[in-house]
């Protein structure tokens, strides 16, 4: 109901993008990779910023997991992921923010274009032997 759920990025460990992208980020400004070295972060957003530049529209289709809960599975090596670190937000507002400078503008756009595996619950049922 209402506009629902808006995202603008995708994350690109979860995606699939034509190769071509990732020559064009290869080209992006040298301020960018900077960025990307400086941070050990920012990554992602830069290549969803590349995309969404390239395209002039929104750039990802979301598909949502039957089971939420398999988002994140703890691992037997105690790495939790980068978002749960106190400072991950700031750093990620501050790559946007600085993509937007580098670039002079705010490519990415929101959409609420979901595709859900409505109807097949087993698709994530393991069958026992």
């Amino acid at each position: 109901s209402g506009n629902g759920d808006q995202y603008s990025m995708v994350l690109i460990g979860a995606s699939f993008f034509n190769s071509k992208y990732l020559e064009l980020f290869q080209r992006q400004p040298a301020a960018v990779h900077a960025l990307i070295d400086d941070t050990q972060n920012c990554d992602d957003i830069a290549m969803n910023f590349i995309i969404a530049k390239h395209i002039g529209k929104t750039s990802g289709i979301f598909v949502k997991p039957v089971n939420m809960d398999n988002l994140e599975k703890e691992t037997n090596s105690g790495y939790s992921g980068m978002w749960h670190r106190a400072e991950h937000a700031l750093q990620r507002s501050y790559c946007i923010n600085k993509l937007v400078n580098i670039y002079d503008s705010m490519p990415l756009r929101y959409s609420n274009i979901m595709i859900s595996q409505f109807g097949f619950p087993y698709a994530n049922y393991k069958r026992k032997i």
